[in-house]
């Protein structure tokens, strides 16, 4: 990719952060983010520079957009903040690129980042917020197999499983292969040293039910297969995400809990697998699941012009 096209696909970052960002330096249409795939069209089109966004919105009748950006400062403000790896878009390397395909047109066009997100394959990891010490030890020799395979992780930022899962390979492997998806703003979060971490919320967000629902959705759809370890039948945040991760077919899901777990079982039953016994046979499994081709993104999502291109990175 040549100098001009990084730069072109700085600036149209920088007009989904200015329109889209929950805190950020407009941030005007953050809550009417459906139409971000149209904005994407139109940028990419016909909006090499800065100053060129608000009049190329304006030529696809997207008044609302261009409005929002005429403000002054804001798409300058935004800029720096992609600059910065602040905040991140589909242009940018750290966005999970499988949010596109598995959320289509509800995949956040701007969230807020921190650290260094990992850009190799990645597992997620979601489950019980008291793991017994056998689940922990389990988990613990699984991760050592994924950080061997060459695989990233992604959790929820929960505390239990997810955060033990991540803070297992930022230790086995330093930064760059752990992010938490949170479901509150980075500021509202507590330290997690190695993991990197994406919020869709406005940094000073505290927790909510609905934005940890939604969060739930962004974690399973951002890895071809999620882990989940000790989940409990019907009850809790794990449970609640892996049956909805299921239902929407967001990823694979791979089950692990004590032998005669009915959690395990009723999962199973609606279409997860179980994970084998044996860890090292577990991470090989997993990594062997994300290992697979990619199904193609469905164009009826977003439109020919956005799935037909590759979105470049802006590094």
């Amino acid at each position: 990719m040549t100098g001009s096209d990084k730069g072109e696909r700085r600036v149209h970052a920088a007009a989904l952060v200015a329109l889209y960002l929950r805190g950020g330096p407009g941030g005007a249409l953050a809550g009417e983010a459906s139409r971000w795939p149209k904005v994407w069209d139109a940028l990419r089109a016909d909006a090499p520079t800065l100053g060129a966004v608000p009049p190329a919105l304006r030529r696809r009748g997207l008044w609302a957009e261009a409005a929002a950006l005429d403000a002054p400062g804001v798409l300058s403000g935004a800029l720096a903040l992609v600059e910065a790896s602040r905040a991140v878009t589909p242009s940018c390397p750290a966005y999970p690129a499988r949010w596109l395909a598995a959320l289509g047109t509800s995949a956040p066009p701007a969230v807020w980042a921190s650290g260094t997100v990992p850009v190799c394959r990645v597992a997620g990891v979601a489950g019980s917020r008291r793991p017994t010490p056998q689940a922990e030890r389990w988990l613990a020799a699984v991760v050592s197999g994924l950080a061997a395979a060459g695989l990233s992780l992604v959790s929820g930022g929960a505390h239990g499983v997810d955060r033990l899962a991540v803070a297992g390979m930022a230790r086995a492997c330093g930064e760059g292969r752990a992010v938490e998806v949170l479901p509150c703003g980075l500021d509202a979060a507590s330290p997690a040293p190695g993991v990197a971490r994406l919020a869709p919320w406005a940094p000073d967000a505290p927790f909510s039910t609905g934005q940890a629902m939604a969060r739930n959705a962004l974690l399973y759809a951002a890895s071809p297969v999620t882990l989940v370890v000790q989940p409990r039948f019907r009850t809790g945040g794990t449970w609640a995400g892996a049956a909805d991760a299921l239902r929407r077919r967001l990823s694979s899901v791979v089950v692990w809990g004590p032998p005669g777990c009915p959690a395990c079982a009723a999962l199973v039953a609606l279409g997860a697998v179980h994970a084998p016994a044996a860890p090292a046979e577990a991470a090989a499994f997993v990594a062997g699941l994300v290992s697979r081709p990619a199904r193609p993104p469905q164009p009826s999502l977003f439109g020919a012009g956005v799935v037909r291109e590759a979105l470049g990175s802006v590094a």
